[in-house]
């Protein structure tokens, strides 16, 4: 990753965790059609989506701590919201992720698949993968859950998406190593 890229997803972080929403759509106003909502470590309570609830309610359980391990987390375990999960895997440092998994509810209303492939590899515009690289990293730095709900601009056929980053950790919880991550879509919409 070049140093400029790197440059804009701090500005991304930097506009998110001062609450400058306006801003960063500004910022990146072909992935955002107005201005986002994100919360770092959301209150459970305040959650309105059921498959988001019901995730973060089952990755609560995995550790009282909220640290729960990557080796302990199991699919299987999630096999309800399963079609709406992604699983994504820790790559530079945090400035970058992989999609171990990529659930068949979220390729078939995006329309494509990315399992295996990079965050940078997102089929639509490079500003969303640096919204969506700026969220991980805050919650990569931070290693607590993000909540984001965003509108999709008038291209993509989803009109929103929501979505919950919830951390893994490495053996010993220092460090995170994967995300699992609640990735909801809104309604479906006719792309301008």
């Amino acid at each position: 990753m070049d140093d400029a890229t790197r440059c804009e997803i701090e500005a991304a972080v930097e506009l998110i965790e001062g609450g400058h929403m306006t801003e960063l759509s500004d910022m990146l106003p072909e992935a955002l059609a107005s201005p986002p909502r994100v919360v770092l470590n959301p209150v459970y309570e305040l959650l309105v989506d059921e498959t988001v609830i019901s995730v973060y309610g089952q990755w609560r359980t995995l550790d009282a701590e909220g640290r729960p391990l990557a080796s302990d987390f199991n699919l299987i375990d999630f096999s309800d919201a399963a079609r709406y999960l992604m699983l994504l895997d820790i790559e530079e440092e945090g400035w970058s992720y992989r999609y171990r998994y990529y659930g068949a509810g979220i390729a078939e209303r995006a329309g494509f698949d990315l399992t295996g492939k990079s965050t940078w590899e997102v089929p639509t515009s490079p500003e969303i993968a640096i919204f969506f690289n700026a969220c991980y990293r805050l919650a990569w730095v931070a290693q607590q859950p993000l909540h984001s709900q965003h509108v999709a601009p008038p291209a993509v056929t989803v009109a929103s998406w929501t979505r919950l980053i919830l951390p893994l950790f490495d053996a010993d919880r220092k460090e995170v190593i994967r995300f699992l991550v609640a990735n909801i879509p809104g309604p479906w919409r006719r792309p301008e």
